[in-house]
């Protein structure tokens, strides 16, 4: 499995239209996202794809589930990413050996902040 590029995924974030977006059912069978000021950000509508390998037809409720998608996924991407990059810190705290306690011969030199954490940034990074 390829790595995710978290970066090249805020990029995409920060470059669209500011949101939020919202989702809109418009009668004539167009399903709609709008962002601020009431603006199209992209419609989506039932369609029938043909080619060489066949046909495929997108039914209204896929494009509407498509045009909420999109609409979703304006503050639930960066949001999504906002989480990884909190979790990650976490994790990184935990993987940073000057965290774990040292010990010389059969005395330990000092308490180590993780001694002292006791899981604590793991269970604030869960929440």
């Amino acid at each position: 499995m390829t790595k995710r590029n978290f970066a090249a995924d805020r990029a995409v974030c920060d470059a669209a239209t500011p949101g939020p977006f919202a989702y809109i059912r418009q009668y004539n069978g167009i399903h709609s996202v709008k962002g601020p000021q009431g603006v199209t950000i992209a419609s989506c509508g039932a369609n029938s794809i043909y080619s060489s390998g066949g046909s495929y037809r997108i039914e209204s409720s896929e494009a509407e589930a498509n045009a909420v998608f999109i609409a979703e996924a304006r503050t639930g991407w960066p949001a999504a990413l906002d989480e990884i990059a909190r979790l990650r810190a976490a994790l990184e705290w935990y993987a940073n050996a000057e965290n774990y306690p040292v010990t010389v011969g059969a005395y330990r030199t000092y308490a180590s902040s993780m001694e002292r954490d006791e899981g604590q940034r793991a269970r604030e990074a869960l929440r």
